[in-house]
């Protein structure tokens, strides 16, 4: 599912990976004076995690895929892609807030091979 979009999600080629999981600041959260406040805390300072709103990591077993999407969620997206590319059968999407809107970003392995769907 799209982070950010309701209804829209993502289609990504058969990789070849058996698990999937996804850390996002967009189920588990509540909002106070237009602020976003979300579950995954960044241990350097306590607070919600920033600017990553969302990461999807592929890998072959689910805990491995569910430990790394946090890990890669606090981390952010040029220290998570580096760290997923250094990891064998491992694969991200990492979404990322910007000013206006967000930017997603995918590990070599996903280049080309996903797109957004209603």
């Amino acid at each position: 599912q799209h982070p950010r979009k309701p209804g829209s999600f993502i289609e990504v080629e058969d990789i070849g990976l058996e698990a999937i999981a996804t850390s996002g600041d967009y189920q588990q959260y509540f909002l106070q004076e237009g602020q976003r406040y979300h579950h995954i805390l960044d241990p350097k300072t306590g607070w919600p995690s920033k600017p990553t709103i969302s990461t999807t990591i592929w890998a072959r077993t689910a805990i491995d895929a569910d430990i790394i999407a946090t890990a890669v969620f606090v981390l952010g997206e040029e220290k998570g892609i580096n760290l997923v590319e250094s990891l064998p059968d491992v694969e991200a999407l990492i979404f990322t807030e910007t000013m206006k809107d967000y930017r997603v970003k995918s590990t070599t392995g996903l280049q080309g091979r996903f797109r957004f769907v209603q």
